[in-house]
Order: C-alpha cells, then sequence, then structure tokens
C-alpha cells in the first residue's frame, strides 16, 4: 500500500509515475528511470544496494526512498550498503525510508528539489 500512497500523492502534485518492475533486470530498470529524467526510485528495502549500484546511470536521481513491506524490523535498520544513512553520496543522490522522507521536509531542501 505504500507504493500506492507515494502513487496517489504524486498525482495530487501533478507528478508523472512510471512504473518499472525488477523482473525487468536493474539495468533496464536503471535505463528506464534515467530516459524519463525520474528524480526519485521508489522501491523496497530488499532491492536498495541493486538500485545505488545502478544509480549511477539515472542522471536525474536525487533520491532512493524504500518501503519495507515484507522486510523484518532487524532487515529494514540495516544501514544501506556502500551509502551512510542520511547522507548524500558522490552522485548526489539521497537514500532514506519513506518513513523518514515524510517526517524529514529538510531532506528534500537538502537535496535540492525546492517543493517549499
Amino acid at each position: 500500500a505504500d507504493w500506492m500512497t507515494a502513487l496517489i500523492g504524486a498525482w495530487s502534485q501533478s507528478i508523472t509515475v512510471a512504473t518499472s518492475y525488477p523482473t525487468l533486470g536493474l539495468p533496464s530498470v536503471a535505463n528506464a528511470v534515467d530516459e524519463c529524467n525520474a528524480s526519485v526510485v521508489l522501491c523496497n528495502r530488499s532491492v536498495v544496494e541493486k538500485v545505488v549500484a545502478f544509480a549511477h546511470k539515472m542522471e536525474k536521481l536525487k533520491f532512493i526512498v524504500f518501503t519495507t513491506n515484507k522486510v523484518t524490523k532487524d532487515d529494514a535498520e540495516v544501514p544501506v550498503e556502500g551509502v551512510e544513512p542520511g547522507a548524500g553520496v558522490p552522485h548526489s543522490y539521497y537514500v532514506c525510508s519513506h518513513l523518514n522522507l515524510y517526517r524529514t521536509k529538510s531532506a528534500l531542501t537538502k537535496a535540492g528539489l525546492g517543493l517549499d
């Protein structure tokens, strides 16, 4: 339901949403994200490291937001490998859980999304 909430929220702000599924393979998902000039990827915590590995191919990417559906509480709290929690990384994107994103408006400003 988290992705549906994100979808409805995006639509309410006139933001276009394009869906890609991991069955395409991460290179194809990264290509789709890049072709759409998407600045946000919403995925499950279980695939965040895989998305991070392809983030360099997504030029406009600013956020990787993850949900924790079907992920144990312990697994959800494990820091994302290759990314310091809440820190921008060399390609200037920000990785956080959907709960932290909702709570942290300053994260949006920090990423330069200008959603004031």
